[in-house]
């Protein structure tokens, strides 16, 4: 596998050039993970952008597989590299902040006027700085700002020099103008300017050779022999997770600007035309709920989006929610907390606030899908279980998974869930009692599975109240003990009908591994990374196995009995206390005791992972 890492300020087109370089592999036919960091700043800061290639480049190919019943093949690459092979440096700090995250025999390309003390040391360590002049070259063919396109240009260089050459491979440089013209077409002389650019650093380098001492430790494996960007998406959870509520019939989405899950309410925003869904941004996180809970009583599927603390301000409508027993969807898009916390960075410390947010019993339902194909998926099922049941149903994702674009086969996205909208009653002569002057529907009628049919106003015959006091079946408040404890019941039954639904996790691997990685969420990737590190095979693989949770509450029937099947599980989870293991002990009894957790605000690298086994 190759890493390469673009790093600078904010302002310097690192986003844009870390796209077009995963975007140049994803043609060629590799298979891509690219991940971001970034601090939270207006502008400026260091900021970084990190793609990792892989040969393998079939998401749904692999040798590793599980051997249940609907269990999910895997390849390529699913997560970033801990270190990287090559630095693109825009500056002097950018090489200092980056210094150690670099593998051994790794390459530094940074312009050739740069002057700093990490520069020195990393020579003595061995590193290949090759300085090239990209400011010189910038200037040459639009300004200073092109000097990454040149470094990308030097990169290919060195690449061209290493990488198979065969199948679709042979086109690298090609590949790269088309990238550039596809990315900065609109706006005309600029594409030119970059691909001159590009050009530049290209040809400087190849007849400055002597500047690559060494290429030994660049390992880039061959790719498929055809092009596939035809049938391979680059795309993030965020954006996945957008389109599985486009999918599903959202017709409102309301969202208060949060990071990391702001990226939902733009990209939804763009494409309102298109799918005449409303999306709106009110004054804040609580208007936001509100307002998604206006429009499910009036029958929209509906739904929000926030982060841990949008979240906070959005649990006493919550509790409305569960109160009325309307549909919800909430993205609830984790980051290190408390507080503001680590408002850029990752990790899965939502999880108990979710679980017990809101005063009072009620039911809700929690889903963590693993990696965009399961965020399409989910939000579907999402929004159907949140109509079934009438419940607010959660997404729980977090920056990792959010804000990383994965290699994904489009074919996913044709995977449209049949919408099923519950008991919604149509315009048919309903059953009404008399209550005082008022003749009102039974909204709130006792039934078996715990789910009332429900009406949506200007349904003849089906006018009620919808109260958040305890109410009858009609709406009407009361303060009644039998009235209290029959609704209680009522509302608390779903979560035994919602149990039925959900499936056992997912196993990777073989079913009579030494051990098991037990995880839910983002953290499938770091995972099904660690199955294929060296020091992992060179155990032959069927020591280790994984159990991914992607639905996290309820937990399935039966949950119990198949956790006893597992000989030693390990839990992997990306915060301080372990949520999801307190959650498997509270409600099989199991306790997992040996645990690797990790909250610095970084995701696990599959190669942690390795080395703690």
């Amino acid at each position: 596998m190759l890493s390469i890492k673009i790093a600078g300020p904010a302002g310097f087109g690192i986003k844009v050039t870390g796209s077009i370089l995963a975007k140049v592999f994803l043609r060629l036919g590799y298979s891509v993970f690219a991940y971001t960091e970034y601090p939270s700043l207006i502008r400026g800061g260091h900021n970084t952008f990190q793609v990792d290639v892989n040969g393998e480049c079939h998401p749904e190919d692999s040798d590793i597989t599980s051997e249940d019943e609907g269990s999910r093949k895997f390849s390529g690459v699913n997560s970033p590299s801990s270190k990287v092979d090559i630095l693109i440096a825009l500056t002097g700090e950018a090489i200092e902040k980056e210094k150690d995250n670099l593998k051994k025999d790794s390459l530094v390309i940074c312009d050739d006027t740069l002057k700093h003390e990490s520069i020195k040391t990393l020579k003595q360590k061995g590193t290949n700085i090759i300085d090239i002049p990209l400011i010189e070259f910038a200037k040459k063919n639009g300004g200073e700002l092109m000097k990454n396109t040149v470094a990308l240009g030097a990169l290919f260089a060195i690449i061209d020099n290493v990488i198979p050459r065969s199948g679709a491979t042979r086109n690298l440089v090609e590949t790269l103008n088309k990238v550039l013209e596809d990315t900065f077409g609109h706006k005309g002389v600029v594409a030119e300017q970059n691909v001159k650019a590009a050009a530049e650093g290209y040809e400087w380098l190849k007849n400055n050779k002597d500047k690559i001492k060494s290429t030994r430790s660049l390992v880039i494996p061959t790719a498929a022999g055809t092009p596939r960007d035809d049938i391979l998406l680059l795309i993030s959870g965020n954006q996945a997770c957008a389109l599985g509520a486009v999918a599903a019939g959202c017709q409102l989405y309301s969202a208060y600007p949060m990071t990391p899950a702001t990226e939902i309410l733009h990209y939804l925003e763009a494409k309102q035309k298109e799918t005449k869904m409303i999306v709106h941004q009110p004054e804040d996180e609580i208007a936001a709920i509100h307002a998604a809970l206006g429009a499910s009583f009036a029958g929209a599927r509906s739904a929000v989006g926030t982060s841990g603390g949008g979240f906070a301000l959005m649990t006493e409508g919550l509790s409305l929610a569960g109160q009325l027993e309307l549909p919800l969807v909430i993205f609830e898009v984790m980051r290190p907390a408390p507080a503001t916390g680590l408002p850029t960075w990752t990790e899965q410390g939502d999880l108990s606030f979710v679980l017990n947010a809101g005063h009072g019993d009620f039911a809700r339902a929690i889903l963590a899908p693993g990696n965009p194909a399961e965020c399409f998926e989910l939000t579907q099922k999402a929004f159907n279980l949140a109509d079934q049941f009438q419940i607010p149903v959660f997404v729980m994702t977090d920056k990792l998974l959010g804000e990383s674009y994965y290699t994904t086969d489009e074919k996913i996205f044709n995977n449209i869930e049949k919408v099923n909208r519950g008991k919604i009653i149509g315009n048919q002569k309903l059953e009404i009692g008399n209550q005082g002057l008022n003749e009102l529907f039974a909204r709130y009628k006792l039934e078996k599975d715990g789910v009332s049919p429900r009406t949506i106003p200007g349904t003849e015959g089906g006018e009620y109240v919808a109260n958040s006091d305890e109410h009858d079946e009609f709406g009407i408040s009361s303060e009644s003990a039998e009235i209290r404890k029959e609704q209680m019941d009522k509302r608390l039954k779903k979560l035994a009908e919602l149990q039925k639904e959900i499936p056992l996790p997912t196993l990777y691997g073989p079913k009579d591994a030494k051990t098991t990685l037990v995880c839910w969420g983002s953290m499938l990737g770091a995972c099904l990374d660690t199955l294929k590190h060296e020091s992992i095979k060179a155990l032959k693989q069927n020591n280790i196995n994984i159990l991914h949770f992607s639905y996290i509450y309820p937990l399935p029937m039966g949950l119990t009995e198949f956790l006893k099947k597992f000989n030693n599980l390990v839990l992997v989870e990306n915060n301080a206390s372990g949520h999801f293991g307190k959650l498997l002990r509270q409600e099989t009894g199991i306790e997992i005791k040996d645990k690797l957790l990790k909250y610095d605000g970084r995701p696990f690298w599959s190669d942690e992972i390795a080395k703690l086994l």
